[in-house]
């Protein structure tokens, strides 16, 4: 079992515990994680946060002020690649399509190798991972490039069934065995608005469809090495 402990903070429940929760248990994938805030932590500066590991503890910190979810979540990973050997392709990446990251600095001005830096040194994602997230991100850049923002339109296509969901994902997703009769319920509904939309747009250019299925061979973190 992974047990974490953290400080109650008004305002912002469980401060990263999705976070903290799914990247240990990218290392220890067959351990039970837990979350727990301490009240009498409350008030205290800076993020403290302790953590033990099968009842050995493993992190005892205080992160200084002006700490982030990426700072919280290096503490952990390096922790956590110290104690198991291992190290993860997409770094301290989770619930996150990695090329996101990319595109985004790429568009903010910074050069293909500093956002390969970037990725290395403050993700900790692997130089192939970093090569695949930026050659995605440019990609991405260059078709956006030429779409029509104004008058063009784009849809996304949610199926909400998983046979296996991955610990890390955000999306919502259900196990199909349990909900398996909700399907065809589901799929009548996604006509009738596909129709909807369809009548909707008419006056609009369709330029992407974007299927999001949930399917473990299709989960970057869990298909992909080195």
């Amino acid at each position: 079992m992974i047990h974490f402990e953290i400080r109650k903070e008004p305002g912002r429940p469980a401060e990263f515990s999705y976070d903290i929760k799914s990247l240990a248990q990218e290392f220890f994938p067959e351990k039970e994680c837990f979350v727990d805030e301490r009240e009498d932590w409350a008030g205290e500066e800076g993020y403290p946060i302790r953590c033990e590991l099968d009842g050995e503890e493993i992190i005892r910190e205080k992160l200084p002020p002006g700490y982030n979810k990426n700072t919280v979540k290096n503490l952990i990973y390096n922790t956590c690649k110290k104690i198991s050997g291992r190290e993860l392709p997409w770094g301290i990446l989770t619930g996150i399509r990695p090329a996101k990251i990319a595109l985004r600095m790429l568009l903010a001005g910074d050069s293909g190798q500093e956002t390969e830096q970037t990725l290395r040194e403050e993700y900790q994602v692997s130089p192939g991972k970093t090569k695949l997230a930026v050659q995605v991100a440019q990609k991405e850049a260059a078709l956006m490039g030429r779409f029509d923002h104004k008058n063009g339109y784009n849809i996304y296509i949610g199926i909400p069934f998983c046979p296996s969901i991955c610990q890390y994902c955000t999306f919502s997703s259900f196990d199909y065995k349990k909900y398996r009769k909700k399907v065809d319920a589901y799929l009548t509904a996604l006509e009738k608005e596909m129709a909807f939309a369809a009548d909707f747009f008419s006056d609009r250019e369709l330029h992407t469809i974007y299927v999001e299925e949930g399917r473990r061979p299709l989960c970057p973190r869990r298909s992909c090495d080195g």
